[in-house]
């Protein structure tokens, strides 16, 4: 069972690689792939994720905010933010999202409202301080679904860390924006697929 399941996991790696290469809309994009424990690293542009297949497991979309004005303690998203929340809506709307979760702050409900607006779906606060629990809820109780989840450069890596069992991820730098993790969650493992938006 534990070799299939590997072997249904490489299968995903291939699958999401070629995914990459055929919705590339720009020749010219540069793609690096390395393949590091259980993860794929890739570096596109302008890409679509295509639907990833119903019997994948449990799959969670995983960002950090998109750009802020910078004003105070909960700025909202400058103009070149907003254009990046239009950007995962762009790179995730051919799959069938079910719940999108966001920190009770405008700039991860306003980088995840795009998305849950064209899927119909109100966006579900979640607790930063509490990730254990937030992973034991993504795992139980969204078997089998397509979720989004927004937040910050230090809480979407732990998230990640508590999802995949592992300290692997650490805290995103701060000028970075554009990371987008894929958990794939199956009985046996699960696998991480970070690409670039």
């Amino acid at each position: 069972m534990k070799f299939k399941m590997r072997k249904f996991n490489y299968l995903l790696i291939i699958a999401l690689i070629a995914i990459v290469f055929f919705n590339c809309k720009k020749e010219d994009a540069e793609v690096e792939t390395i393949i590091k424990k259980d993860t794929v690293y890739i570096s596109v542009h302008d890409t679509i994720i295509t639907q990833i297949p119903a019997d994948s497991g449990t799959v969670i979309f995983l960002v950090r905010h998109a750009e802020t004005d910078g004003g105070g303690s909960n700025p909202h998203l400058s103009a070149i933010g907003l254009d990046r929340a239009d950007q995962l809506l762009h790179v995730l709307r051919n799959n069938p999202i079910e719940a999108v979760f966001s920190t009770s702050f405008f700039r991860t409900s306003e980088t995840a409202a795009p998305l849950a607006s064209e899927f119909g779906l109100n966006v579900i606060t979640y607790d930063a301080s509490k990730l254990k629990d937030l992973s034991i809820t993504l795992s139980e109780d969204y078997i089998g679904k397509r979720i989004l989840v927004v937040g910050h450069s230090n809480t979407t890596p732990e998230l990640i860390n508590f999802l995949t069992n592992t300290n692997d991820y650490k805290q995103i730098n701060d000028t970075v924006y554009d990371n987008l993790f894929i958990v794939n969650k199956n009985s046996a493992e699960s696998l991480v697929t970070h690409l670039k938006y």
